[in-house]
């Protein structure tokens, strides 16, 4: 349909797909800033549309303002927020496969309330011997950690 409607302008296909990413561009950089069809208007008129073109592209902007800001919101950055941590401390006391055996593992699985309903299968974690969990957790002062219990 976009070919048969930009024949007479002699465009070329690449025109065509640069003139429709730019519209695409304005408006939806519009309706993220709530701008009013005749500002917007007024501004396209600057940037060299006719008035024209201008007047029928900002009324069928103001017929779908609000759809595109739903989308708009839809299509936005959502973070995830942590709902819970759980943690384990693991101390292995001999091992066929480990040679040393004396060090502990704490053991943090992050529960992750997705943003996005598709979550990952399995929620993060993290392994690590006491002494890197302890420096993680106390990563001002190292020296101070030692011998202290990491928080529940």
């Amino acid at each position: 349909k976009i070919p048969k409607l930009t024949f007479d302008a002699n465009l070329e296909s690449g025109d065509v797909k640069a003139i429709i990413a730019v519209l695409g561009f304005i408006l939806c950089s519009a309706a993220k800033r709530s701008v009013d069809g005749e500002s917007l208007s007024g501004e396209l008129q600057q940037l060299g549309l006719p008035k024209e073109h201008a007047s029928v592209l900002c009324r069928s902007y103001e017929e779908r303002q609000s759809p595109i800001q739903d989308w708009l919101s839809a299509c936005s950055l959502r973070c995830d927020q942590l709902g819970s941590v759980c943690w384990q401390v693991d101390y292995t006391l001999s091992s066929s496969e480990l040679q040393e055996v004396n060090e502990p593992m704490v053991h943090l699985i992050f529960n992750v309330d997705a943003a996005i309903p598709a979550a990952p299968p399995h929620p993060p974690s993290l392994s690590a011997e006491l002494k890197q969990a302890q420096t993680l957790t106390f990563s001002e002062k190292p020296e101070k950690s030692h011998g202290t219990r990491l928080p529940h």
